[in-house]
């Protein structure tokens, strides 16, 4: 009885998800990375997050003030006609998309 035991926890022990591991470490190596220089916004990716593809800029109301196509693993936009305040860039990957705040 003690053996049927040991070799059920063991076979159960096999069918642990163990992709899940692999799964959080494939989503750690994922960057986009969007940094304001002036006024000119660098968005950077990388193999794990596919090449980009385009960019959409809105301003803190929610609207849409700047659509712009990329692509390659990095490319920019030019924000100098854009007046000061918060604004959310979301950039778009072949993989995946990426939000982040910036302050003009």
């Amino acid at each position: 009885m003690k053996r049927i035991l040991i070799v059920c926890l063991l076979g159960m022990a096999l069918l642990l998800p163990s992709t899940t591991i692999t799964a959080n470490n494939f989503l750690s190596n994922r960057i986009v990375d969007v940094l304001l220089e002036g006024d000119w916004v660098e968005i950077t990716s990388d193999a794990g997050t596919g090449t980009l593809t385009n960019v959409i800029i809105y301003n803190s109301q929610e609207q849409k003030v700047l659509a712009e196509a990329l692509g390659g693993y990095a490319d920019g936009v030019d924000v100098g006609g854009l007046p000061g305040g918060s604004y959310k860039v979301r950039v778009y990957t072949t993989l995946t998309s990426y939000t982040e705040w910036i302050n003009l």
